[in-house]
Order: C-alpha cells, then structure tokens, then sequence
C-alpha cells in the first residue's frame, strides 16, 4: 500500500473580533512501492518546516478522507531512477476542481541523500502555502457597498483602452488525429490555453501545427514566445473513480531558438465520481499545462 500523509494546516485570520482557520490537505507521496519507507522522512520534514512557522499540522490516518473544509490539497511523487537517484515533487492544487496551483520540485543524487532534498522542499513549502491561502482570503474578502446616493441621471460611456498583454503563440496537436482519445485530450488542452495564458498575464494566439514544428517555430516565433503541445498519449483507468496518465511533447520558443523540446508525463490524474471524459481530459490539460509553466519559469525572463 502506497503511504497516505494528510496534513492539515490551520491559518488564523483576525477579524471582527472573531478567528476563522483555513485547512491545507497533504495527499499520499505517490511512488513504488519500495520507496514507501523514504515518504515518511519529506512528509515529516514538511510538517516540521510547517510547524516552525506556527502552523497547526494534524496528521490524518491513511483511510480518512479529505476535509471537505480544506482549501488547498498538497500531493507529491517519489520517484528513482535505474541509478537510484531520486526525484520529488509536490504539488499544490484546487480542492474543487484539481487545478494545479504551483508545483515545486527537488532531486537527491542516491537514496541517502533524500533528506536534503526534503528539506529543500520544506523551505519552498512554507511561503508557497502561506501565499496561496492569503490569495484565497483576499478573493473571499465582501465587496465594500458604496453608501452614496444613486445618481439617475445618465452618463455617456467611457472607452477606455485595455492594456496590452504579451503574446504566447500556441498549437495543439496529436500524430494520430483519428485517435478518439488523443483527440479528446487535445481539444480539452486547446480549451485550457487562453484562460491558461491570462493567468500568466499573455494572450494565447493559436496557429497551426505546422508553423510551430523545429523547422518553421523560430520564423514564426520572433519577439514572442511560443508553445507547441503535441498529445503523445492519453488513458484513462475507469472505475468509480476514474485515473488518467497523459505524454505530452513540449516545444518552447524563447529570444530566436527552441529553448526546450522534451517529452513530459503527468502523474496519476485523479478523478471525481461519475466524470465526465471532457471534464477528465480537461484535468488533465491542466497538468500539462502547470509542468510545461514550470519550464516557462526557468527558461523564460519575466515569466509569471
């Protein structure tokens, strides 16, 4: 059995002479099963790191459920390669509908050196929780009403020009454009990139595939930057609760060259009771979407 650690997380906010708690959710590490005992070592260090900091971290049992009061879930995977070096990666995501919120990665060179990792981890953790929660609170802050009079009579409109944002050209294909389920998982990524985009404050302009392969991406990208998703794979497990693993190849255009080209693989994408396949599919253009951000971030000056 896969470790299970739920950690949740307590964040006090003053108001109004009253205290309301925000809950965090730490999901299962992901990973083989040899690699069970080497969970329990990050997940220990994450709730130490969260505790230092004065937050209430209780440890939930393996069979119990998610709070349904919980605003964030934080989830991870544990990985080795043939040479035992290792791989994590934690994620914070929506509750609500699995959006992927930020992810933060880390790697130890053998399976002794995991704890640094962990703590490397443990660091990055903290104030990525503390910001999304505090984002949270200020969207549920109450609008102010405005207790002036109405005033009836009528004003002409006022155009006001919209600022400008950058471009990220896109395209989205599959090699198999007959594949149904190939063909799912790219509409459901073309349906994702513009909100995508205006998240990461860019206008996602789509174009076709081919002006975004190796040989045209450099010509038609030039003062932009440019991605290239193409859907390699997409199978979902059905089952009450459906699971979903997708390959993606990733091309990113920065500054007049390909600055990434890789293959990437989203983890397990776990669904809800009775989802549907574009809702599943869209999930996981999401996942796609948040790994091919992180690269934007590294690869990509002033990328948010």
């Amino acid at each position: 059995m896969l470790l299970r650690v739920l950690v949740t997380v307590v964040w006090l906010i003053a108001g109004a002479g009253r205290v309301h708690a925000e809950t965090v959710a730490l999901l299962p590490l992901d990973g083989e099963k040899r690699l069970e005992i080497y969970g329990q070592p990050v997940a220990s260090e994450i709730g130490r790191a969260l505790k230092a900091q004065g937050f209430d971290v209780v440890v939930v049992g393996a069979k119990m459920d998610v709070p349904d009061r919980a605003q964030l879930i934080v989830d991870g995977t544990i990985k080795a390669d043939k040479a035992n070096a290792i791989t994590l990666s934690i994620r914070i995501r929506d509750p609500h509908n699995g959006t992927v919120l930020e992810t933060l990665p880390a790697s130890a060179a053998s399976l002794t050196a995991i704890d640094k990792a962990a703590a490397d981890l443990s660091t990055r953790i903290v104030p990525a929780v503390r910001a999304h929660l505090a984002a949270l609170a200020k969207a549920a802050q109450p609008v102010p009403v405005d207790d002036k009079p109405v005033d009836t009579k009528p004003t002409p409109p006022v155009r006001s020009a919209a600022p400008s944002l950058a471009a990220i050209v896109t395209s989205v294909s599959s090699p198999r454009p007959s594949n149904p389920a190939l063909e799912l998982l790219a509409m459901g990524l073309g349906n994702e990139l513009p909100r995508w985009g205006l998240m990461h404050k860019r206008e996602a302009r789509k174009v076709e595939p081919a002006t975004l392969g190796r040989a045209a991406a450099i010509k038609t990208v030039q003062d932009a930057v440019g991605i290239a998703l193409e859907v390699l794979s997409f199978t979902v497990a059905p089952g009450e609760v459906p699971l979903g693993r997708a390959r993606v190849r990733v091309r990113i255009v920065n500054s007049g060259a390909i600055v990434f080209e890789r293959v990437v693989r989203t983890d397990t994408i776990v669904g809800d009771k009775g989802i549907s396949e574009q809702d599943m599919a869209a999930r996981t253009g999401r996942e796609v979407l948040a790994i091919a951000n992180a690269h934007l971030r590294r690869l990509v000056a002033g990328w948010r």
